[in-house]
């Protein structure tokens, strides 16, 4: 629901606030390829683009070959440009 209010309303600083707390959440329970990517998302959607690149390059590491990276790294590179 977090990420769907800041799709919707990206000036919403406590949906911001909400979503990158929960992301931190799920990655300090589980390390996860899923679970840095669900936190660079989040950082993207908060603007907070080189966090987002460091996650993102942490899920190059645990999986360099997933088709969700490229995906995502395209959504960055929009994003940022």
């Amino acid at each position: 629901e977090y990420r769907r209010a800041v799709t919707i309303n990206p000036g919403d600083a406590s949906a911001i606030e909400g979503l990158l707390a929960i992301s931190q959440m799920a990655l300090a329970i589980k390390p996860s390829f899923d679970n840095h990517l669900f936190m660079a998302g989040a950082y993207l959607l908060a603007g907070k683009f080189a966090n987002a690149q460091m996650e993102y390059n942490e899920c190059y590491k645990l999986g360099p070959k997933r088709p969700e990276l490229s995906t995502a790294r395209l959504s960055y590179h929009q994003a940022v440009a």
